[in-house]
C-alpha cells in the first residue's frame, strides 16, 4: 500500500509543480460538506489511505500532513505510513495553525473552493496573512487528474417522503422559511447542506450509501419560490407535480450560470457551510451577504409530532432487530468463533426484515476485543478479529426506517470479565444513566450537561475522545445539527439527540454505551428532561453492583421492564427467552 501511495504523491507533486503550487489542501469533505462522503468523492482516503469520517491533509512538495481527531488517532496509525504522512491532531493543531508555521512567504497554496468552507478559507486566508501567500483556487481538482479509475457518481430517483412520516408538508416549511427571510430583509438563501434540502422539500433518495439524500443545493427566495439543482438525470415529471410549480427542478450543470443570472442584493449565506466557491461568486455578483446558519437547520433538528412518533415505532423495530441479533450471538460465540465481519452482515439481516427499514445508516462498528479500543472502527475481511467465548464486543450500528433513524452502542461480554473491566463498564454506565436522568432549565445548552456522562470517569482519571451525543435526523443523517453536548446550543423539546459515554484501553478492549434520547416537557415548568428511544438490554456480567446505587439499579431495571413489554411480543420463542433473562431484574 506505501508504495502505491508513495507514487501517487509523486504524481500530485508532479501536477503542483506544474501548476506552481507549492502546497495543496485535500479536505475530507465533498462538494456538500457531507460527513459520509460518497465513493466519488473520497479524495483524502485516495491520496492518504486514510479511511475515517473527518480528517485533513496538506500535501507540500516536500511533506505531506494528515490531521485527524480523537476518535481516529489509532485507526491513522495502523492505516497511513508515517514515513509518508506527519501525523497530527485536527483540533489541537489544526490545518491553518500548521501552515502558518510552515509556509514560506510568497508561496502559493492550492485547493479546490467546492471543498472548503468560507469559514475555513478564511481561516486559511488569515493564518497565512502576514506572509503575503497566494491561496490558489484551482479549476479542476489535482487529485481528480490522478485518480485512476475513480468511481462514477451515484445517482439515484428522487422520492417523495410522504406526509404522514414528515408530518408537515414542503410548502408549508417553504412558506415559514420565506417568512424568515423577509424578517431578516434578504431576498434568498443559498442551501448546500443536503440534509436540510431533503428536510425542507420532503425529498429523500439514495445518492450516498447509507444517507437518504440527493446531491444539489437550492436556492430559495422570500416570495417562496426555489430552484432545486440536481443531476438532470433526476428532474422527472413525477418528482415536479409534487414539488408544484413554484419549486423549479434545474440541472446541476447550469447552477453557477442560473446564480449569476439572479442579481440578487441580499443573499443569506451559512459560512460554515457553503464552499468558498459559491460565497466568491455572490462576492463577485456585489451581493450584499447576510451571514448565519442554515435556516433549516433548528426547524429540521426539533422534532413535530409525526416525527417523535415514528422515532419511537422505529426504535421498538430496531430493538427487536437487535435483540434478536444479541440472542444469535449468545447462542453461537460459546460453540464457534464468529468474525466482525459476519457478525455485522448477521445484524444487517436481521434488521432487514423490520417493518419500514430501509438500509443501515452507517457502517456497523462491530469490534471484538482489541478493536473496542477504536473508536469509529470498520472491519475488514483481511484484518478483521474473531468473536470468541472470551471476547469482550463491541458494537455500534443503526438503521434508517421510513419513520426514523437509530444509532445504538452495546458492550457484552461472552467470556468471564476482568474486575477492571466491570469497573470501567460501570462506570461508563453510570454516566450514561446520569444523563439519561437530569432534569435541567430550558435554555441549558448540551455543552452544560457533558460532564454528567464523564463525572465517574474523571473520579478515576479516565475519559474518552469524543462527544458524548450528536444529533440524529428523521430518516436522515444519523448525525445531525446542531444539537449536541459539546457545544452552547440550547436543547429544546423535540430534539433527538445520543447518550454514548464510553472508555477505551488501546490495545486491550473498548467499551461504550449508546441510546437515542429525546428532549422532553418535564412534570416541573420551565424544566426540560430526556425520554429513552432506544430499546436494548444492558449486559448484567459486565456491572459491578458495588458501583451503583439504588436508585440506579432501579433505573435499569425499570428500563429492562420496559424493554422487554415492548420487544417481546416481536421476536421469536429462541429470543425472547434470551430477552427474558437479559431484562432479569437485578436484585442485590
Amino acid at each position: 500500500m506505501n508504495d502505491f501511495l508513495a507514487s501517487r504523491l509523486k504524481d500530485l507533486r508532479h501536477i503542483m509543480t506544474k501548476s506552481k503550487v507549492d502546497y495543496f489542501l485535500v479536505p475530507m469533505s465533498d462538494e456538500n460538506q457531507t460527513e459520509y462522503v460518497p465513493h466519488d468523492a473520497r479524495r483524502l482516503r485516495y491520496i492518504t489511505g486514510f479511511s475515517g469520517s473527518a480528517g485533513f491533509a496538506i500535501i507540500g512538495l516536500k511533506t505531506a500532513v494528515l490531521f485527524v481527531d480523537g476518535r481516529y488517532t489509532l485507526q491513522a496509525k495502523q492505516e497511513v505510513s508515517e514515513q509518508l504522512f506527519e501525523h497530527h491532531d485536527l483540533h489541537g493543531y489544526p490545518p491553518h495553525s500548521w501552515l502558518s508555521e510552515k509556509v514560506q512567504p510568497h508561496e502559493v497554496i492550492g485547493v479546490d473552493g467546492w471543498l472548503i468552507t468560507q469559514k475555513q478559507f478564511e481561516a486559511f486566508q488569515s493564518s497565512t496573512k502576514e506572509k503575503k501567500v497566494t491561496i490558489k483556487n484551482v479549476e479542476q481538482n489535482f487529485i481528480d487528474q490522478i485518480w485512476h479509475n475513480k468511481p462514477e457518481k451515484i445517482v439515484t430517483p428522487i422520492e417523495e417522503h410522504p406526509l404522514e412520516y414528515s408530518g408537515v408538508s414542503h410548502t408549508q416549511k417553504i412558506t415559514n422559511l420565506a417568512a424568515k427571510l423577509n424578517e431578516k430583509k434578504v431576498d434568498a438563501v443559498f442551501i448546500s447542506l443536503l440534509d436540510s434540502i431533503a428536510w425542507l422539500f420532503n425529498i429523500r433518495a439514495q445518492d450516498i450509501p447509507q444517507h437518504p439524500m440527493v446531491r444539489g443545493y437550492a436556492l430559495l427566495n422570500a416570495q417562496g419560490k426555489a430552484k432545486l439543482f440536481v443531476n438532470k438525470n433526476q428532474i422527472q415529471p413525477v418528482l415536479s407535480k409534487f414539488l408544484g410549480d413554484d419549486i423549479k427542478l434545474i440541472d446541476l450543470t447550469k447552477m453557477t450560470e442560473h446564480l449569476q443570472q439572479e442579481k440578487m442584493a441580499h443573499i443569506w449565506l451559512d459560512k460554515t457551510t457553503v464552499p468558498h466557491q459559491v460565497w466568491n461568486l455572490f462576492e463577485k455578483e456585489n451581493a450584499r451577504i447576510y451571514d448565519d446558519i442554515d435556516p433549516c437547520q433548528y426547524p429540521k433538528a426539533i422534532k413535530n409530532k409525526a416525527e417523535s412518533n415514528g422515532a419511537k415505532h422505529a426504535h421498538i423495530q430496531d430493538g427487536a432487530a437487535l435483540c434478536q441479533y444479541f440472542a444469535w450471538l449468545y447462542r453461537s460465540v460459546p460453540f464457534k468463533p464468529i468474525s466482525e465481519c459476519e457478525a455485522a452482515d448477521q445484524l444487517e439481516t436481521f434488521r432487514k426484515k423490520r417493518e419500514k427499514f430501509k438500509s443501515i445508516s452507517f457502517t456497523t462498528i462491530s469490534a471484538a476485543d482489541d478493536h473496542g479500543a477504536i473508536v469509529h472502527y470498520s472491519p475488514q475481511a483481511e484484518t478483521q478479529n474473531n468473536i470468541t467465548a472470551q471476547s469482550i464486543y463491541l458494537v455500534d450500528s443503526g438503521g434508517h426506517y421510513l419513520n426514523g433513524t437509530t444509532d445504538v452502542t452495546r458492550t457484552l461480554c461472552f467470556g468471564t470479565p476482568s474486575q477492571e473491566q466491570k469497573d470501567r463498564y460501570t462506570r461508563v454506565l453510570k454516566g450514561h444513566i446520569a444523563l439519561s436522568q437530569v432534569i435541567f432549565p430550558k435554555g441549558t445548552s448540551g455543552k452544560a450537561l457533558d460532564c454528567l456522562a464523564r463525572q465517574y470517569l474523571w473520579q478515576i482519571g479516565a475519559d474518552f475522545k469524543h462527544g458524548t451525543g450528536h444529533g440524529v435526523g428523521s430518516y436522515l443523517c444519523v448525525h445531525e445539527g446542531p444539537q449536541n453536548f459539546g457545544r452552547n446550543i440550547a436543547l429544546e423539546t423535540g430534539m433527538i439527540i445520543s447518550n454514548e459515554p464510553g472508555f477505551y484501553k488501546e490495545g486491550a478492549y473498548g467499551i461504550r454505551i449508546e441510546n437515542l434520547i429525546i428532549v422532553t416537557e418535564s412534570s416541573y415548568e420551565g424544566f426540560y428532561g430526556f425520554e429513552t428511544l432506544t430499546l436494548a438490554p444492558y449486559d448484567h456480567k459486565l456491572m459491578d453492583l458495588s458501583l451503583l446505587t439504588a436508585d440506579e439499579i432501579d433505573w435499569i431495571n425499570t428500563y429492562h421492564q420496559r424493554v422487554w413489554e415492548e420487544i417481546s411480543p416481536l421476536v421469536d420463542v429462541d429470543t425472547k427467552d434470551w430477552l427474558r433473562e437479559a431484562t432479569n431484574a437485578i436484585t442485590i
